[in-house]
């Protein structure tokens, strides 16, 4: 075949290739206009069906649970093991939650629920005298169920619970102590007011707390650990139920224990007591301004600050503060001293002993 007849044989197979792809084309553009048209017709039918429908009122109110849920709670069950169906005790709270416990355990454990228990048991045998004497009681406490849990969880034997929120302490601390005289639980909610999670982050709170129930001996604990905190507190809520005379003796005491921290600073008892060579007598390189002691103005200079807004010894007698300071001394005799007064015996040390005995004088 000549060269010719060739490129003519292959342009009418590529004429026919371009015709077919166009029909297949056309035809996938034809069903898909034909799918978009159906999808648009049933989304009218459906926003027409949608406008055909009553509209609820909107002055009607809104239900705030399920029905599923409101019959649900038409009884409220406490959990194990406050849900024993061989108790001879139910203990309904503010929102009617049943505690099925034993009396036994309950009036052993607070004298406030055994007159409550022994009062219950008096009117049912007034009311029917032919009900059984170990038929179940009713009360009714006026507490959420989370205080009533947990004080129950106290008197139980078992686990105590452990509580990592300071206001739930309070809550249950307020019913422990002040309407129920649960014992056990008031011990160990004292103890988790005093444990260093709550002390060290929020004394304050924990000095309104020990104010507001009577707790003198976590009062004084309080204050001691509120001299960490610079004092410039928060205006917390627990303020509202703490006299103007416990905040500003908290207030004073810190005040007071600033400027006696200051005063240790250059106190001749601590002074007497720290190793002499520290200030003269050694030979050094350079001149000091301040006859060797321009380390020990630098100290009291920043050492203040430090008294004024937190008087405790943690942050002025660290060796980090030293250390800091004594690369800002120019004097490298000075240096060299002030990095001496770390050791054993000597300026820090003594300042630190004088520093966390003025507590002891205010009686904390």
């Amino acid at each position: 075949m000549s060269t010719r007849a060739s490129t003519r044989r292959k342009r009418t197979l590529a004429d026919s290739d371009e015709e077919v792809i166009v029909d297949d084309i056309h035809y996938r553009t034809t069903q898909n206009a034909q799918l978009v048209a159906r999808f648009a017709g049933s989304l009218a039918s459906r926003a027409q069906a949608a406008r055909a429908q009553p509209q609820p009122d909107p002055k009607r109110a809104r239900r705030s649970r399920s029905p599923s849920v409101v019959f649900i709670g038409i009884r409220r069950v406490a959990p194990a093991p406050f849900n024993d169906g061989a108790a001879d005790l139910v203990i309904k709270t503010a929102v009617e939650t049943e505690f099925m416990v034993y009396r036994s355990i309950l009036a052993a454990a607070s004298p406030v629920l055994a007159n409550r228990i022994a009062t219950a048991a008096e009117r049912v045998a007034a009311e029917a005298p032919q009900a059984a004497p170990g038929s179940r009681l009713q009360i009714n406490l006026p507490e959420s169920d989370f205080v009533l849990e947990t004080l129950l969880r106290f008197i139980y034997p078992i686990p105590d619970p452990v509580l990592l929120d300071l206001d739930d302490i309070a809550d249950v601390y307020d019913a422990a102590a002040n309407r129920y005289s649960v014992a056990c639980a008031v011990s160990a909610l004292k103890t988790a007011l005093a444990s260093p999670r709550f002390l060290d982050v929020e004394p304050v709170r924990i000095y309104a707390l020990a104010k507001r129930f009577g707790i003198d001996d976590l009062a004084r604990i309080a204050t001691r650990a509120a001299l960490r905190q610079p004092a410039e507190w928060a205006d917390y809520e627990e303020f509202q139920n703490m006299s103007a005379q416990d905040y500003h003796a908290l207030l004073s005491t810190h005040r007071r224990i600033a400027r006696d921290a200051v005063a240790c600073l250059s106190s001749d008892a601590v002074l007497r007591t720290a190793a002499t060579s520290l200030f003269r007598g050694a030979p050094y390189r350079g001149k000091c301004p301040e006859d060797q002691q321009c380390w020990f103005t630098k100290f009291k200079e920043c050492g203040q600050k430090v008294l004024l807004e937190t008087p405790t010894s943690d942050r002025v007698c660290s060796p980090g503060f030293v250390a800091q300071l004594a690369t800002e001394v120019q004097c490298e005799r000075c240096r060299d001293v002030f990095l001496k007064s770390l050791l054993p015996g000597s300026y820090v040390e003594k300042l630190k002993a004088a520093i966390d005995a003025l507590p002891a004088k205010y009686g904390l």
